[in-house]
């Protein structure tokens, strides 16, 4: 091109040539100033964006200038705050219903207009409460797509029944609202707790059950405060209910002898909460109540403690799960059935009592004897017991090989263990161009404003009832916009049914500088990998909820801690967002939790995730060493536990495509041995 332009001009005459470099170059300054006027634009609309955001979270006046936002695409969300702001001033509810018309016809089909309704609908339920218009109410919930189970509009169906209800509807709304007690969404609901403290004013005969509840879950505040109703209804003792409640040690140490004599429910107050602090005199009290208590109550009193001790690692969990029999984790009394009923598996898997792990897996609930967790350690106890046929046609029903239980199983079945698509599905860029992008337009926009949770929404309400093909386009979209966290799980569930490109499932970003810091502190860059991708899904510039920050999601200490190591003096905070930093900290970090847990893979992501001082002390409770499986499933933390799993499985497939392919999993996956702990070393 330069060669064709020099020839051109040796021609044209020298005055020419110079009006044309001037003219170009006034151009290319217009054009440089144009750039950076939108740009500059671009800044001011999304800190106004953020400003409008927080003024309607606060309460505050939201208004906002038509034009300058015509164009924006989140302009529909800006509309709904001025609007909704504008609605709370309206005099009656005519004229409300009117408006939330206009906007949910103004933008039908979108998630704006769910979003708008869900505001609008939590606004007004009090005033549609107070004025009896619960009609209304019930018309608009009924009208929301994603929202209509949401815990806040429940409870006020059940509070606004509550008011005028006839002994008869009361009954009926308790049954309705008993299977809520045990669900945590909604004990975390300000309006749900309110109305369930109303249910028991009303039904004092379903207080105790929600005591019992409200103790398994350690929700101590609000347990209190149906004590306290259970007390003014004269359903329980004030002085030894309280005791057993608020001083259960001191409760223990005086009436420890006489429990057979003393109030029945006062003891299973004390035991509960005896289990908070220490398991051996709650299952002394569980012990001694034993032949006073039906079985409902017994199954939830000895689950919960089993369940408790389980999580704690402690010894006595097996055996205190049996002493209930059949009856353990279930009933009404029983919180965290499905955690209970689980960990009741778990115990007996650690103690490789086969038979009782295939007898226990068989008491679930059929739709949790279906998940591929259980499915797996079945067909491994049939295995083990001599059926190898069960085993295997268990084992078939994991079809799945890109997640961890379908690789063992894939592993058992004699299969290959790495996801191998014979052909990836092709997608054209004209699909791509025509893809109808909106939705995802609109979450690309709030994901450049760090607004991650409601991009997640709008992307995931632009994916409803989209055919696989079409999902493959948008995830191709994903990528040619740079978000390969949106490829990665747009594409992940259609992997299952079309085949799929192994890159688009398993990128490679940043392959220089991951290499770089591998080599340099001799970690293996497929493990980076696997662990980068169930992270942050390569998103740089994400935070969680618990402040881990970037591409490996470092703590604020953490960080700290790895530049003193690295002697990096300057290291500022946000410095931990750039990738090459972060890169190489995280690198770092694991190549200290290897070294301080002896080269093993497999303690050292359990360390990544929940600090290398739990990993130690889960290590510590073996009595022998145990098939690293083994170990992983009986992680007592269900966030760690899976995590370990997502990277150990993810580092499979990125090292099918390496110099180094991962042929045997349970021979990778190894066995882990016990080992004392040594409480010298930094808790980092």
């Amino acid at each position: 091109m330069q060669s064709r332009v020099r020839k051109h001009f040796m021609h044209t005459p020298l005055f020419l040539v110079v009006v044309f470099l001037v003219l170009w170059c006034v151009s290319c300054d217009a054009f440089a100033k144009t750039e950076a006027t939108f740009a500059s634009d671009k800044a001011t609309l999304a800190q106004e964006f953020l400003t409008l955001k927080k003024a309607y979270e606060s309460h505050h006046p939201v208004s906002f200038s038509q034009t300058e936002w015509a164009d924006h695409p989140l302009i529909g969300y800006v509309q709904a705050w001025s609007l909704l702001t504008e609605i709370k001033q309206l005099p009656t509810i005519t004229e409300k219903i009117q408006k939330l018309d206009a906007f949910r016809k103004s933008h039908q089909g979108e998630f704006v207009e769910e979003y708008f309704t869900r505001e609008w609908l939590s606004s007004e339920a009090q005033e549609l409460h107070q004025k009896n218009q619960w009609k209304t109410f019930d018309k608009v919930r009924n009208e929301l797509k994603l929202s209509r189970n949401d815990p806040e509009f429940v409870c006020w169906s059940i509070y606004h029944d509550l008011q005028s209800a006839t002994s008869t509807k009361i009954k009926k709304i308790s049954q309705t609202a008993l299977p809520l007690f045990r669900q945590s969404t909604f004990e975390n609901n300000a309006l749900c707790k309110k109305a369930f403290n109303l249910l028991i004013d009303v039904n004092p005969s379903l207080g105790f059950n929600r005591l019992v509840t409200l103790m398994q879950l350690n929700r101590g505040h609000q347990a209190k405060v149906v004590l306290e109703s259970l007390i003014k209804h004269k359903r329980l003792p004030k002085t030894l209910a309280t005791m057993a409640f608020n001083r259960p040690n001191t409760w223990y140490k005086k009436y420890r002898h006489q429990i057979d004599r003393q109030n029945k429910f006062v003891a299973l107050i004390a035991a509960y909460r005896l289990s908070r602090s220490d398991l051996n005199k709650a299952a002394f009290v569980a012990k001694a109540l034993n032949k006073r208590l039906n079985r409902e109550e017994k199954g939830a009193l000895w689950g919960h403690i089993g369940y408790t001790a389980a999580l704690r690692q402690n010894k006595n969990a097996l055996a205190w799960y049996q002493v209930a029999g059949t009856a353990t984790c279930r009933g009404r009394y029983a919180a965290n059935q499905q955690a209970c009923l689980e960990w009741q598996v778990r115990t007996a898997l650690k103690a490789e009592n086969w038979k009782l792990v295939n007898q226990y897996i068989q008491q679930l609930p059929k739709s949790l004897q279906q998940k591929d967790t259980w499915l797996y350690w079945r067909g491994r106890a049939l295995a083990i017991q001599g059926q190898p046929v069960a085993a295997k046609k268990l084992w078939e029903q994991i079809t799945n090989v890109r997640t961890y239980y379908g690789k063992l199983a894939a592993q058992a079945l004699g299969r290959s263990i790495v996801y191998q698509p014979m052909a990836a599905t092709q997608i054209t860029q004209e699909q791509v161009a025509a893809i109808e992008n909106s939705s995802f337009s609109r979450a690309v926009a709030f994901y450049d404003l760090g607004l991650y949770g409601w991009g997640h929404r709008e992307w995931n309400w632009g994916l409803r009832n989209l055919p696989d093909v079409e999902r493959l386009t948008v995830a191709q979209w994903a990528l040619e916009h740079g978000r390969l966290d949106r490829m990665i799980n747009t594409a992940v569930p259609v992997a299952s049914r079309l085949p799929v490109s192994h890159n688009m499932l398993y990128p490679r970003p940043h392959e220089r500088i991951i290499q770089q810091f591998a080599r340099r502190f001799d970690v293996n860059e497929d493990w980076i990998y696997g662990l980068i991708r169930q992270e942050s899904r390569f998103i740089a510039s994400v935070s969680s909820s618990a402040g881990a920050n970037g591409l490996m999601q470092i703590m604020p200490a953490t960080a700290q801690w790895i530049a003193r190591q690295l002697e990096q003096t300057t290291f500022q905070r946000n410095d931990i967002y750039q990738i090459d930093t972060n890169i190489q900290f995280g690198t770092y970090y694991l190549r200290s939790l290897l070294d301080r847990l002896d080269q093993n893979v497999i303690l050292a992501t359990t360390g990544y995730n929940a600090g290398p001082q739990r990993a130690k002390q889960w290590r510590a409770t073996l009595t022998k060493p145990i098939e690293a499986t083994i170990f992983i499933e009986t992680i007592p933390f269900t966030e760690t536990r899976g995590y370990v799993q997502n990277v150990l499985a993810n580092t499979v497939e990125y090292a099918s495509h390496g110099e180094e392919p991962i042929e045997d999993f349970n021979r990778w996956l190894g066995v882990i041995s016990p080992k004392p702990l040594d409480d010298s070393e930094e808790p980092i």
